[in-house]
């Protein structure tokens, strides 16, 4: 005679809750909750591009109207054009699990910038040197949202031109009593800048110390505040912003230059396209030697 045995109860209540679970998953999808999900998705993405285009569109109008801020923006894209990648270090996070192993967060290794009090200024994203005897870092402290890093840009001053004024001299080299001139000097302050360790390898940096303390903002970027020791042994600041804004001064000139010359580069093929002389010289037939030469042959009509 057949027996019919009888589930246990922990076999029951473990397909129960499966079946719950495949009940709660099943009755998600039947509503209308993944498309919710996915229409968010489509409007945060939508969102994002109209802020991004929106963002862009006043760089541009930015970037047209102040000199300086296309200036800026200019070094910024060279900053990381010449980057060094071999400063630049990153790992993943743990906390990368949260989001699925997708590496959003990672650990900076990065060249580290610093003042005389070890205060970080910022990590290494790009350098350029310009022509008017300037290193620009590019640099990132903080990030926005947690993964976006705000850039800015670090002008360190390498040399200067310094002017003394000394006694003039005469044809046999002596100092001709109250005339004097300015002689211009080529100062170099490497002094200021030190990197900490030294490595073994020359191309890898890990510290990168500026004698200073702390940074100051002007015109969208950011200057040292130098210190020197004087003659007593006493920390002095040095004001090196007549340098740094004879240079800024430099870099709207250039840029403006920059302007004019494609202004014009406009204007005169704007000229040359609307002129109907060089039009209509276009669309000339050109003579055969035949008919030049028949042409020279005939004699001149005179006109009454």
């Amino acid at each position: 005679m057949a027996q019919v045995i009888e589930p246990s109860s922990q076999v029951a209540s473990n397909g129960g809750s499966l079946t719950g679970i495949f009940d709660f998953v099943n009755a998600i999808f039947t509503s209308g909750f993944v498309v919710l999900i996915v229409i968010l998705i489509i409007l945060g993405i939508g969102v994002a591009v109209f802020i991004y285009m929106k963002m862009q569109r006043e760089n541009a109008l930015k970037e047209k109207d102040d000199t300086i801020y296309a200036q800026y923006k200019s070094h910024l894209r060279t900053s990381v054009q010449n980057v060094r990648q071999e400063w630049i270090k990153q790992t993943g996070s743990l906390w990368n699990i949260l989001f699925l192993g997708i590496p959003l967060i990672k650990k900076e290794h990065s060249l580290k910038v610093v003042d005389l009090n070890n205060n970080m200024i910022g990590y290494y994203r790009g350098q350029t040197i310009t022509h008017k005897k300037e290193t620009i870092y590019c640099l990132y402290k903080t990030k926005t949202w947690f993964f976006f890093e705000n850039l800015f840009l670090l002008r360190c001053i390498n040399s200067f031109n310094y002017q003394n004024r000394v006694p003039k001299l005469d044809n046999k080299g002596n100092e001709i009593k109250g005339e004097y001139e300015l002689v211009t000097k080529d100062v170099s302050i490497d002094k200021f800048y030190k990197f900490l360790p030294l490595e073994a390898d020359k191309r890898y940096k890990k510290v990168l110390e500026i004698q200073c303390y702390g940074v100051e903002e002007e015109r969208y970027y950011f200057t040292p505040s130098y210190v020197t020791i004087d003659e007593k042994g006493l920390e002095r600041i040095a004001d090196f912003r007549p340098e740094f804004r004879h240079n800024l001064k430099d870099y709207s000139v250039d840029e403006q230059y920059r302007r004019f010359v494609s202004e014009s580069g406009r204007a005169v093929d704007g000229a040359v396209r609307t002129n109907p002389h060089v039009q209509a010289n276009k669309h000339w037939i050109e003579k055969t030697e035949e008919e030049v030469r028949r042409d020279d042959m005939t004699p001149n009509k005179r006109e009454f």
